[in-house]
């Protein structure tokens, strides 16, 4: 699962933070896996099939952007949308 794998980074980066002398590297990815960390339950709720129109309908209220949900819809692209800004 997403949070599994997620959760599997974030040892890594805890060892390497724990393991190498200090540096510039290690404290980014710490920041940046930590960062990704804080939107896992927003993509789970927005992976979950029973959303209705009406979900979609105020999540675009909120964001004030229009999501295309077709074969192009990706995670990239909510990101892109700054969508965890809202959560």
């Amino acid at each position: 699962s997403l949070e599994e794998t997620v959760q599997k980074y974030w040892k890594g980066v805890m060892r390497a933070d724990r393991g190498l002398p200090p540096n510039k590297v290690v404290a980014d990815q710490k920041e940046n896996v930590d960062a990704f960390r804080g939107t896992i339950p927003v993509i789970s709720s927005l992976r979950n099939k029973n959303l209705k129109e009406r979900h979609w309908d105020k999540i675009q209220d909120i964001i004030g952007k229009t999501i295309l949900r077709d074969d192009s819809f990706t995670l990239n692209k909510l990101m892109e949308m700054k969508v965890m800004d809202f959560a």
